[in-house]
């Protein structure tokens, strides 16, 4: 491996310089000492380097330069703390290895898979094997997967999940995860990406609601989720609330309504957040009602049976939202008047 070498600046005051000659001192990574460029001297030795790892496309430059294993994740099943044994067709020499030996190989590292994890670990293996998949069909980013793994951890180190429906528990914790990092995707939406074993959809929707519903009450059970709070605490809030805005950008997007009927909605939604009647309802509802408000305000030619179609809700419902807004509080609507004339030509 090639020597790295990190010059510090010394014009800073704040920087360490030789006690022998008081010049500059550079850093040897490959080493892990402090020595002054000029006498030679060792200040420091066997420091830990923090710093990044140098990048690079080929596979061979990126395993010489490799400080450590591979990166920590809720998502592996230790966490990727563990040792894992390699996949690869040649020896640490270089040299290309027999077929007898790579069967060996994989027949031990099949047995190490079976014994290094006990049955509780290896459903908690196919749960965060689930939610990861989930994750990536619905290009969700890597933190919620990561939010979503810390929330069942939480929820299976305190709680048997023995004979509960894996891809039902990966649901629910993709949700809730949703749900806390304020990104719109329905239960429904999840479960639609889903390939359950079951054909019904409603009776797939029933089993991931039921889990939703299970590891909702037992996470926010004071009493029990104690340990929780103190082991997991971003996965433990479950006070988070999606603002309405966030549903009616969504549902503005997919259904491509101007942008000019999506900011009157959310400025329609601000000033009336505080309707009594409106709190417990479903958001996307409510969300939908204002954007067909503001679009029969705006002169917008859209339907209800298209927003309805979008939002996926009955039409019925945004009718009724509808109803209970324009009911209990009165628009009013002030048209300004250009004062540009139009250009004449003859």
């Amino acid at each position: 491996m090639e020597e790295e070498i990190i010059a510090f600046n010394n014009n800073s005051a704040a920087k360490p310089s030789c006690p022998e000659c008081s010049s500059a001192l550079i850093f040897d990574t490959s080493c892990g000492e402090y020595i002054c460029q000029s006498c030679g001297y060792v200040v420091m030795d066997k420091m830990a380097y923090c710093g990044h790892e140098s990048h690079s496309s080929n596979p061979d430059d990126r395993m010489k330069n490799i400080r450590g294993s591979g990166h920590s994740s809720f998502l592996l099943m230790n966490r990727g703390l563990n040792t894992e044994i390699g996949i690869s067709d040649k020896d640490y020499t270089g040299k290309p290895i027999s077929c007898a030996t790579a069967e060996r190989i994989a027949s031990a590292r099949r047995l190490h898979a079976r014994i290094k994890a006990s049955s509780e670990e290896r459903r908690v293996a196919r749960v965060l094997l689930s939610i990861d998949k989930i994750c990536s069909k619905m290009l969700l980013p890597r933190s919620l997967s990561e939010t979503a793994a810390k929330i069942y951890r939480s929820y299976s180190s305190r709680n048997d999940t023995k004979g509960l429906s894996v891809i039902g528990n990966a649901v629910a914790a993709v949700y809730l995860a949703c749900k806390q990092s304020c990104i719109v995707r329905g239960l429904e939406e999840i479960v639609s990406s889903v390939d359950f074993r079951d054909d019904n959809r409603r009776s797939s929707f029933k089993m991931a609601f039921q889990c939703y519903k299970r590891m909702v009450m037992c996470m926010a059970d004071p009493v029990e989720s104690g340990e929780a709070m103190a082991r997991y605490p971003a996965a433990c809030q479950l006070d988070q609330v999606i603002p309405v805005d966030r549903y009616i950008a969504k549902i503005a997007n997919t259904a491509g309504i101007d942008w000019r009927v999506q900011r009157l909605a959310v400025e329609v939604a601000q000033q009336t957040e505080s309707n009594i009647l409106l709190s417990g309802k479903d958001p996307v509802g409510i969300a939908a009602a204002y954007l067909y408000i503001s679009a029969c305000i705006c002169g917008y030619n859209v339907y209800l049976a298209d927003i309805a179609s979008f939002s996926r809700v009955t039409e019925v419902t945004i009718r009724t939202r509808c109803k209970e807004i324009l009911s209990d509080f009165d628009l009013e609507i002030r048209v300004k008047i250009s004062t540009t004339r139009a250009a004449i030509t003859w």
